[in-house]
């Protein structure tokens, strides 16, 4: 069923953009054909995992991979221009105009090490865990660079979230300690680290954290976008153009205005059973707990981006990397109701 929901949309969506073909014609295919594909390919991953904790391996190595060439890019240009640079926009290895969104949004997975390290830390070798714990220094060195407030917020909520989850999972004695060190670690960072945005580090955040347009209490500007979307929503269901106030910064509400209220209707459908297949894992507990929290990090990450982002237009392939993590865990929630089933 979620891969013809999915599918019917792709279609839909892909029929739509073919009336006005901006970015390509190849995009018509990109739409209509490759979020089944990837979402397929997931589905055969998790078949050919030998359990849910290599199952969690594989993932977080796409994810890492996935991240590669973004990282890489951003740190040559920090390399050779310093954090105090008036372009926020870098492009990659290969030459492509990168907007600042567009290659931060490439880092999401990266900015959820911490959390899934928190759960996973004592399941792998030490080496390992320093290459990981590296790529998240590095990780946070680009998204400084690039001014993204997106990703800070995604590697803060997913950490608080996994926090949670693992008070509820562990001890009192245990949750007692965990605070305490949580305690110790903010008051270490907060005493030590001075936050000042007219630094070089901050040099990209300056002008965008109490801006009255593009501000934090506005979501950078996107509140009154969401607004004018919901009412476009009703007038023009059949879509409107970007040129009217530009993009929405909102996967759904975007697809609302590109591919009409038909295409927004299925991906909610989509989007709405693709949660509940994620918090059945979540809620297993004969999973593997480092699984189930990935599943809950992961999630919440890839819906923080898609609500402040035009990620059909912007970030594609940060949709087709969904698409391929939905059929992961909604093949893996099928083998453990298979393996209940086989025990009974």
């Amino acid at each position: 069923m979620d891969s013809i929901i999915l599918f019917i949309f792709s279609v839909v969506y892909a029929i739509f953009y073919a009336f006005d073909p901006y970015s390509g014609m190849q995009f018509i295919l990109v739409y209509a054909l490759f979020p089944l594909v990837f979402y397929l390919l997931g589905k055969n991953i998790a078949k050919k995992a030998k359990g849910s904790e290599q199952l969690f391996n594989i993932i977080l190595g796409l994810s890492v991979i996935y991240s590669t060439i973004a990282l890489i890019s951003v740190l040559l240009n920090i390399a050779s221009g310093g954090f105090a640079q008036t372009e926020r926009n870098i492009p990659l290895l290969w030459g492509s105009s990168g907007a600042a969104t567009g290659t931060a949004a490439y880092l999401f997975a990266n900015m959820c090490l911490p959390a899934l390290l928190l759960f996973s830390f004592k399941k792998r070798k030490i080496l390992i865990n320093l290459i990981l714990v590296t790529v998240y220094c590095l990780s946070i060195l680009a998204v400084l660079r690039l001014g993204s407030r997106t990703q800070i917020v995604i590697s803060g909520f997913t950490l608080f979230a996994s926090l949670l989850f693992l008070f509820k999972v562990q001890s009192p004695t245990r949750n007692f300690i965990t605070l305490l060190l949580v305690f110790f670690g903010l008051n270490a960072v907060l005493t030590t680290v001075n936050i000042d945005f007219d630094s070089d580090l901050l040099s990209a955040y300056a002008d965008r954290m109490d801006s009255k347009s593009h501000g934090a209490s506005t979501a950078g500007g996107r509140t009154e976008r969401w607004e004018k979307s919901l009412e476009y929503m009703i007038k023009k269901p059949m879509g409107w153009k970007v040129d009217d106030f530009g993009y929405s910064h909102n996967l759904w509400l975007d697809t609302a205005r590109g591919g009409t209220l038909l295409s927004f209707f299925f991906l909610c459908l989509f989007t709405i059973r693709s949660l509940i297949k994620a918090l059945g894992i979540i809620r297993n507990h004969s999973t593997n707990i480092i699984f189930r929290n990935q599943v809950l990090v992961y999630t919440l990450a890839f819906m923080l981006q898609f609500f402040v982002e035009p990620i059909l237009e912007g970030s594609v392939q940060l949709f087709l990397f969904y698409c391929l993590f939905q059929g992961a865990i909604n093949q893996q929630k099928n083998n453990i109701v298979k393996g209940n089933n086989l025990i009974q």
